[in-house]
């Protein structure tokens, strides 16, 4: 891990206002319906400690990933400058309010017979709900096997990284075959990771962090890979950048790098990026099938692929059995099917 020192950016002031969420509360009054009826309000309130308190007094309890998936939208946003929509005014509706408490202050919305939350808050709304029938679904069979999407699928807060790190993002570096120097200036981005997305800091910032040079010392293990042909052999390479909560800038070239910042890998989308950190193939054959179950203990994998370069490693279909642990290292992979390739085997000059 290398904290830019030699080529640190100049200070930039953080003028975002940044939202710490510590609990946001519904409240769902249906007495209005029938006024005769005097009925208890419903209250569900979600916590920033992970918990999800239902009215029933059953808790549920969420990743981190869940969280800040929910508070996206919010945790850059002035709550005082939301204003509700005016509608007119329907018959036998029900009274619902949104409390948002921050570290700083507290703010209210409310969808009555005569208004209706801000965008924003609908949308949490909307979310908050969602989340709570992901949560209190029946329980799949433990035989059902799940499909891992493709890296660059997963979204920014799908992710659930350490505390402090606001952005990290994996850049690739290309080496053809007459060269002798990846191309510096010439990447392509991996991964986007965080719960911040890189648009949401300072231009000024933005710029230098999309300037900062790779460390492609000797100890550079991140996804380094090659492949060769009768004309010679191409490469890539890649590191790690990121930000932390001060806004200071860090770069990371090693796999080691990478797993210190996510932690326990307890996403899909975490999983998948474990997977291709060990891929020593350059790409990511949209072909290839990933499915997971997720265990205590981290997850199983289903892999299966065609290969018919003999370039490329050993010809042929296969279906591989890998297990992931919550420390992000593989201890098994094992071959459950091994058949002839489908589009035979070539060999590419």
């Amino acid at each position: 891990l290398l904290l830019l020192t030699a080529c640190k950016p100049p200070k930039v002031e953080d003028t975002r206002v940044t939202n710490q969420i510590k609990t946001i509360t519904i409240t769902v009054d249906s007495s209005m319906v029938n006024p005769t009826m005097r009925q208890t309000p419903e209250t569900l309130v979600v916590n920033s400690d992970l918990t999800l308190l239902l009215s029933s007094g059953k808790t549920l309890n969420m990743t981190k990933a869940q969280f800040n998936k929910l508070i996206e939208d919010i945790k850059f946003v002035d709550l005082s400058t939301l204003k509700e929509i005016k509608h007119p005014p329907a018959l036998g509706g029900s009274y619902k309010s949104i409390s948002i408490t921050t570290e700083k202050n507290d703010y209210g919305f409310r969808s009555n017979n005569g208004t209706d939350y801000p965008p924003l808050i609908a949308q949490l709304n909307h979310k908050i709900y969602q989340l709570i029938g992901k949560l209190t679904a029946p329980s799949n069979s433990t035989d059902e096997w799940k499909k891992l999407k493709q890296l660059k699928e997963y979204t920014t807060t799908d992710f659930n990284l350490k505390e402090g790190v606001e952005y990290l993002e994996i850049r690739t570096y290309y080496r053809g075959q007459k060269e002798k120097k990846y191309r510096i200036e010439d990447y392509s981005i991996a991964i986007r990771m965080g719960q911040t997305p890189l648009s949401f800091f300072k231009p000024k910032l933005v710029e230098e962090f999309k300037k900062i040079a790779p460390n492609l010392s000797k100890k550079t293990n991140l996804k380094h890979v090659g492949f060769c042909l009768m004309s010679g052999c191409i490469s890539n390479i890649s590191n790690g950048f990121m930000i932390d909560s001060h806004n200071k800038m860090w770069v990371m070239n090693t796999t080691e790098d990478i797993l210190n910042m996510i932690g326990d890998v307890d996403t899909p989308a975490e999983a998948k990026l474990v997977l291709w950190l060990n891929d020593r193939r350059m790409g990511e054959p949209k072909e290839d099938i990933y499915q997971y179950r997720k265990s205590s203990n981290g997850y199983k994998i289903l892999y299966e692929y065609d290969n018919s370069l003999s370039n490329a490693g050993d010809c042929g279909h296969f279906i591989y059995e890998i297990f992931i642990t919550k420390n992000g290292k593989i201890t098994q992979k094992k071959l459950l099917k091994k058949s002839d390739s489908k589009n035979g085997c070539l060999a590419m000059d």
